[in-house]
């Protein structure tokens, strides 16, 4: 899925802000809808503060770089999660909000962040959402002025999937450039809702040959 990017600066005081195609004007609250099916209470992290969704503020809804969001389908109602600019009185800066739609993408996704804990591989995870006593979403650091690769970046990008490889985790099927964010020689991998521990080092392969398809490098 490729998403036309445009720089949107000078909101509220945040220089570079990346977004994409449209950004709300006016600050915006998440739709409880975008919970979907979830039921799940068991999702936890020890050591990560829990913030309730009705405490976060400035929502603004994102469509490009660091909201690299997940479809079964082509069906924009079956998307897996939204991807929100945040604020919180109780976390300093600004952070990217993340809400699902179905337990298993949020499971699977809090799963691998514990596995790259202190690790420069993606997003320092910030803290688990919640509502009405339920896990519904994440919140991450938000990178400003990131961008999605271009193809000189590809080495880079590269660099960066040996490093998730090396932590035993392939990024997925879905796999897209936009799974990366670069800020000059700086790189991050999002969007863990469908990674998974490898089994053997075929599925390694296998992602590789995904990454090069994604950038045009095969």
């Amino acid at each position: 899925m490729h998403l036309e990017t445009i720089i949107y600066t000078g909101l509220l005081g945040l220089q570079g802000l990346v977004a994409a195609r449209s950004v709300s004007n006016t600050d915006a609250h998440v739709s409880l809808d975008a919970r979907g099916d979830l039921s799940t209470r068991g999702v936890d992290w020890r050591g990560k503060p829990k913030i309730g969704l009705r405490d976060i503020t400035k929502y603004r809804q994102l469509r490009g770089p660091h909201a690299s969001v997940q479809y079964d389908s082509d069906d924009v109602d079956t998307k897996q999660s939204e991807v929100y600019l945040a604020h919180t009185r109780s976390i300093r800066g600004w952070l990217l909000l993340k809400v699902y739609r179905q337990e298993h993408f949020l499971e699977n996704e809090v799963d691998i962040y514990k596995g790259l804990e202190g690790k420069p591989i993606a997003p320092e995870f910030k803290a688990l959402v919640t509502d009405g006593g339920k896990v519904v979403g994440i919140l991450l650091k938000f990178i400003e002025s990131a961008i999605e690769p271009n193809m000189p970046q590809a080495n880079i990008c590269r660099n960066k999937l040996n490093a998730l490889h090396a932590q035993g985790i392939v990024l997925g099927e879905d796999f897209k450039t936009d799974n990366f964010l670069v800020r000059g020689n700086d790189v991050w991998i999002i969007d863990f809702e469908e990674s998974a521990y490898a089994s053997d080092d075929d599925e390694f392969e296998e992602d590789s040959e995904r990454f090069e398809c994604a950038f045009g490098t095969w």
